[in-house]
Order: structure tokens, then C-alpha cells, then sequence
């Protein structure tokens, strides 16, 4: 699960406008990909008057301070996961709860239907320009197939937020 959100600020009209976007994501990752084409399309769209330069995972800020290297202005925009911060996001954590979301575009349509009718007052220091949400969670390994539990034997995994006491469990 991913949202992106910036924090306000103002320019007078003839200035170029250079934004920061920190992501939790390497330059390599679909979204970081995404983000450069977004970054490419409103430089497009303004005449080259707004510049997006995209700053990949640890190159601004660390996964897990996203959210407050834009809050305290180090960055203007963050794609982050909230998830990767357990506790801090907590209505944002109803959706890795149930492994029955049958897609992403269920999660993500969720997730906005839910953000626009209420106040997460957890965004409240932020301007929420979109969220989405994973598919179904799956196990992905390099060279070991898990079909049972008895196959996570010996296996290191990685994974974020509650799913962390589920794993251990």
C-alpha cells in the first residue's frame, strides 16, 4: 500500500517551481518509473515552469521518515507505505489485514472511497494527492516454493506492519 501527498507551499507566478520527490522505492521499481513519467508529464504541462526531480530510496530520506522529511519540508512530495511504519498510520493498516482483497484496483478504490468520506486526521500535516493498495498478499521466494507452512522452515522473510506478529506466529 503506497500514497503520495505533499505539503503546501507558495511561489509567485514567474518563478520556476523545483519540487523534491522522495520515494521508498529503488530507481529501478515500477513506481520510481511511474513517478519520473508524473514528474515528466507536469513539466510537460506547465512549459517547463515545474520541475519534479525524483529522489529514490535513502538518497533524501530514509523509508521510514518519507512521511516527515515532507512535513518538515526536506521534500515537497513522498510516495511512501504507511505500513512500513507500524502504529504511526493506523486506519491506513485495515487493508493489509485481510489476504481476501481479491485485486489492487479493489484495495486502492477502497482505500480512496474510505480516505474521501472520512478525515484520517493521520494525514492531517499533508496534502493527499493519491492513494493504492497491494492485490492479495503473496509469498514470493528466489529458489524455494512455499505451498505449506512447513516450507517457510528455514526461510528468512521480509515483510511490514501487523503482518510482522502474523509471520512470527
Amino acid at each position: 500500500m503506497s500514497l503520495v501527498f505533499a505539503f503546501t507551499r507558495t511561489s509567485h507566478a514567474t518563478d520556476k517551481i523545483q519540487l523534491r520527490f522522495v520515494t521508498v522505492f529503488a530507481q529501478t521499481h515500477l513506481h520510481t518509473v511511474l513517478n519520473q513519467m508524473f514528474a515528466d508529464e507536469i513539466k510537460k504541462r506547465t512549459n517547463g515552469k515545474v520541475e519534479i526531480t525524483i529522489y529514490p530510496v535513502g538518497t533524501l530520506a530514509a523509508p521510514a521518515k518519507v512521511y516527515d522529511a515532507v512535513v518538515q519540508g526536506i521534500a515537497d512530495i513522498g510516495m511512501s507505505c504507511p505500513l512500513w511504519v507500524a502504529g504511526r498510520f493506523p486506519l491506513s493498516e485495515i487493508f493489509e489485514m485481510s489476504s481476501e482483497i481479491p485485486s489492487a484496483w479493489v484495495t486502492t478504490k477502497t482505500y480512496t472511497d474510505l480516505f474521501n468520506k472520512f478525515t484520517f486526521k493521520e494525514y492531517e500535516e499533508v496534502h493527499i494527492l493519491y492513494l493504492h493498495g497491494p492485490g492479495r498478499n503473496v509469498i514470493a521466494t528466489k529458489n524455494k516454493p512455499v505451498y505449506k507452512l512447513e516450507d517457510l522452515k528455514g526461510l528468512t522473510l521480509r515483510t511490514s506492519g501487523s503482518t510482522v506478529e502474523l509471520i512470527k506466529a
